[in-house]
């Protein structure tokens, strides 16, 4: 099934944001904005904790991160907890890190969150977030058709070759076009799930960029912008096609 995170909680209104040390000239405002050429810093080593009030009840069942270098700089685990209004603790969830390339986490569901906590240890390096995504999570129950295209490879590229009357290639140029430009249709997916969820997601999406992992069998998450929409097409009285294309990038 593909997994889809574009509703930012720390957007909304009254979020309060807090960490406990700050790198001179990075700001903790800056990992909600969803810029990738700003960012915060921690300021210190040793247990850093960066926190998250919501400022009312909200689901949360996911975390993403894009910009980040938490891996090179020997940050392997995040533990993120959640906590109602009275600072008691509902839930706790350890997730690994094996890379500086953009991740999407499914945490423990917890209806009645409002504050988060995400724990770390610098060690060897201090440690930068461009963005940072907390929210509702949605999983279709669908992943693109066979035949789609898989987004190894972090751009597209046209080779131009120079070739000699034997046809023997005497040089090369690659050009490199900016990020993933994919296009998708998810087939026979039900319509009241189109209506009640992929409708509100695509809404959000239209305005800002969200995190996408095509399916649960694949380890790469594109964080990416819409740029092309549909309309669902009826294909049964219960099921529709939903095409769509999006740019992104996996770093």
């Amino acid at each position: 099934m593909m997994q889809l995170l574009g509703d930012n909680l720390l957007n909304n209104p009254g979020v309060l944001l807090s960490a406990s040390s700050t790198g001179a000239g990075t700001f903790i405002d800056n990992i909600h904005d969803g810029n990738l050429y700003d960012y915060w810093q921690s300021g210190n080593f040793g247990q850093q904790t960066i926190a998250i009030d919501l400022g009312e009840s909200r689901t949360v069942n996911a975390l993403a991160l894009i910009g980040h270098t938490f891996y090179s700089s020997s940050v392997t685990t995040l533990i993120v907890r959640q906590l109602n209004n009275d600072n008691e603790l509902l839930s706790s969830d350890e997730l690994t890190i094996a890379h500086d390339n953009a991740e999407l986490w499914t945490l423990t569901e917890q209806t009645t969150t409002q504050k988060i906590e995400i724990k770390f240890d610098a060690v060897l390096a201090l440690p930068r977030v461009a963005c940072l995504y907390v929210g509702r999570q949605i999983q279709c129950p669908r992943s693109p058709a066979f035949g789609n295209e898989l987004p190894w490879m972090d751009n597209q590229v046209n080779v131009l070759a120079t070739r000699n009357t034997f046809g023997l290639a005497l040089g090369s140029m690659a050009k490199k076009t900016s990020g993933i430009s994919l296009s998708y249709t998810l087939r026979y997916v039900p319509i009241t799930w189109a209506e009640f969820e992929w409708c509100p997601f695509i809404e959000k999406a239209l305005h800002t960029p969200f995190f996408v992992r095509l399916s649960e069998n694949f380890s790469q998450v594109i964080y990416a912008t819409l740029d092309e929409i549909k309309n669902p097409s009826i294909v049964d009285p219960e099921y529709c096609h939903l095409p769509f294309k999006f740019t992104g990038s996996l770093r």
